[in-house]
Formats: structure tokens, C-alpha cells, sequence
């Protein structure tokens, strides 16, 4: 499965946020339960604004590689689907069609 393509995520301290939200978010991402993938690509989702505006830290950049990844590749139906959309939303921000990715963010 795609565990092996993403370097290990380290243990995030509690007190960093970001840094924990992103880290337990990349573990649900890579869970064996397909509900799990399902709602963490939900999370993606509802977190796109904060992403594209810098505010989930360098981690983030997995994160989108991971729901890349889904949209493709997962097993579950569902979760391919809610990755595309997440995508498509990447993409089009990335386009300048969407929320704007401030100098140095993203894809």
C-alpha cells in the first residue's frame, strides 16, 4: 500500500496544533479502514482553505501527495471519489481558480 511511498510521520508534540492535526490526519490517511480514509479525506477537504493559506506547515505537502494517491489508487470506492474531488479542488486553486496558495506553498 501506499505506507510504504511516505517517509514514517514522526510523533508530533500535542502543543504544536498544526503539526499534530496534520500528523494524525496523515495516519487516517494511511489506516487500513476504509471509513477512516474516507473521513480523514473529509478532513482534506474542510482543511483546504488553512492548507492553501500556508497554515498547516510543510507536512501538508504529504498530506496532498497521500490524497493524490487515494483519488487513483485506494481500494474504496468512496474514497476515490471524495479524493478527486479534493483534487480537483487543488488543482484549481493551484490554477488560480480557486482559494490562492500564497509564494511557496503546494504543488
Amino acid at each position: 500500500m501506499l505506507r510504504t511511498l511516505v517517509s514514517p510521520w514522526p510523533e508530533a508534540k500535542p502543543t504544536d496544533g498544526a503539526a499534530f492535526a496534520v500528523e494524525r490526519l496523515g495516519k487516517m490517511l494511511l489506516d487500513e479502514r476504509s471509513p477512516h480514509r474516507l473521513a480523514a479525506v473529509w478532513v482534506v477537504q474542510r482543511s483546504l482553505t488553512a492548507a492553501l493559506q500556508g497554515g498547516l506547515g510543510r507536512r501538508w505537502r504529504e498530506v496532498e501527495s497521500i490524497v493524490r494517491w487515494a483519488a487513483d489508487g485506494d481500494a474504496d470506492a468512496k474514497v476515490r471519489a471524495r479524493a478527486s474531488m479534493v483534487v480537483a479542488r487543488l488543482e484549481a486553486a493551484t490554477e488560480g481558480l480557486g482559494p490562492k496558495r500564497p509564494a511557496g506553498v503546494g504543488a
